[in-house]
């Protein structure tokens, strides 16, 4: 368990999180906060690309097998969470070259957000990333997350459009990477 310490623009929420794999009987409450965090795009998308976009995000379970789920704690209340794939699991779902780390689905709550905690995950898969000697960390957003773009920019993700994919004829999926020292 990690607690982190405060960070200036941040530090009303961030001192006050706890950074830990979930527990397995956490994993209802992540499913809701993912769908919660991620429903704002529902009507952006077509009715179908959303239904199977949103049962895939809310199968915890079965992303259990292949990766760590992380979550941030604020209290007792579960504010955040991540999918990480680490390099030393195998993995069918990520698509990135082993030696690469992953990160899926980071989701914060609506109403905690602009207080760092989607940053606080990033940075605790980045030093997971960084203790498995991994070459880089990886992750696709869509053109629709745009805070979510820059956030990841901000913390020197690169475009790597190689790893892009379509889903749909009309829908591009962005990649991007960091490489690690």
């Amino acid at each position: 368990m990690l607690m982190l310490p405060s960070m200036s623009r941040y530090s009303n929420m961030v001192s006050r999180l706890t950074i830990r794999n979930a527990d397995p009987l956490e994993y209802d409450k992540v499913s809701w906060l993912i769908l919660t965090a991620y429903r704002e795009y529902e009507h952006q998308m077509p009715g179908d690309a959303w239904t199977r976009y949103s049962s895939s995000m809310q199968d915890v379970r079965s992303r259990a097998i292949e990766s760590e789920l992380i979550v941030a704690i604020e209290g007792n209340v579960i504010v955040g969470s991540a999918t990480f794939y680490p390099t030393y699991m195998k993995r069918v779902e990520s698509g990135w070259p082993q030696e690469w780390t992953a990160v899926r689905l980071v989701a914060v709550r609506p109403d905690k957000r602009e207080r760092g905690v989607g940053k606080a995950l990033i940075e605790e898969c980045i030093a997971r990333s960084r203790k498995q000697d991994a070459v880089a960390i990886a992750l696709h957003t869509t053109p629709l997350m745009t805070r979510a773009q820059q956030m990841y920019e901000a913390l020197g993700f690169q475009r790597i459009p190689r790893y892009d994919f379509e889903p749909r004829t009309d829908f591009v999926v962005m990649a991007y990477k960091m490489e690690l020292d």
